[in-house]
């Protein structure tokens, strides 16, 4: 993840670090049924392949975000609290999760807002925030990314259809969240996305099938609103 951190250094010279950001804790699901089903080789290239792509994403938008991947877990920080930074932590986080899925990794996650630090020098990454979208993203029931309370009214700020605030399946049952729709990021994509998620069900059975009817449900209620509000605009 460095890479990213150097071909952006230049770029966030004029960006100023604040203590108070946003951060977004990423899950790969059913890494440990990967690991002992999946040859050791096979397995290090296609994680290779992943986080090749994660630095493409990150690259491609340029501005300063911090990526930590380690195991099953992808942690992403923005550099200050600004509006800017949110759109392009958004944006990252939304990508992340489509290249993922085109390679057959299924995440889960939450973005949260607090006082962080990173000291990328001496590896040192901790704050509230950090601990608030680890543990929303451990009650998270379907391949999605919720927004935590701390980072909800920022999120909510941001004026693209693929912000919205949905009846989303969670461990303690169905509650209203926002959640950064990922899936619709790139509508050309909604269609090969379904048929990827569909897919999985040929690797996976009983409990861990209830994330892909979740995240199933959650896209179709997604496209259900977006065309009852296409109707009420004729």
């Amino acid at each position: 993840m460095e890479k990213n951190n150097q071909s952006s250094k230049e770029s966030i010279i004029s960006v100023v670090e604040t203590p108070e950001k946003f951060v977004v804790f990423l899950d790969i699901m059913g890494f440990k049924d990967r690991v002992m089903r999946t040859k050791h080789e096979k397995l290090k290239e296609e994680l290779k392949q992943l986080s090749n792509r994660i630095v493409e994403v990150l690259e491609s938008k340029n501005e300063g975000i911090t990526c930590i991947q380690f195991s099953d877990s992808i942690i992403l920080f923005t550099v200050n609290n600004s509006n800017s930074q949110l759109e392009s932590l958004v944006s990252v986080s939304c990508l992340i999760m489509q290249r993922a899925i085109e390679l057959g990794f299924a995440m889960k996650g939450a973005m949260a807002k607090g006082e962080i630090t990173c000291d990328k020098a001496k590896n040192v990454y901790f704050g509230q925030a950090q601990i608030d979208a680890y543990l929303l993203e451990e009650n998270v029931w379907y391949y999605g990314i919720v927004v935590h309370h701390s980072a909800q009214s920022d999120v909510e700020k941001i004026n693209e259809n693929y912000i919205s605030t949905l009846e989303l399946p969670m461990k303690t049952g169905s509650i209203k969240h926002c959640e950064l729709s990922w899936y619709a990021y790139d509508r050309e994509k909604t269609t090969d996305i379904k048929k990827r998620i569909s897919n999985i069900r040929y690797t996976v059975s009983d409990a861990p099938r209830r994330y892909i009817d979740n995240t199933e449900a959650v896209i179709k209620a997604f496209e259900e609103r977006m065309n009852e509000s296409r109707c009420v605009g004729v």
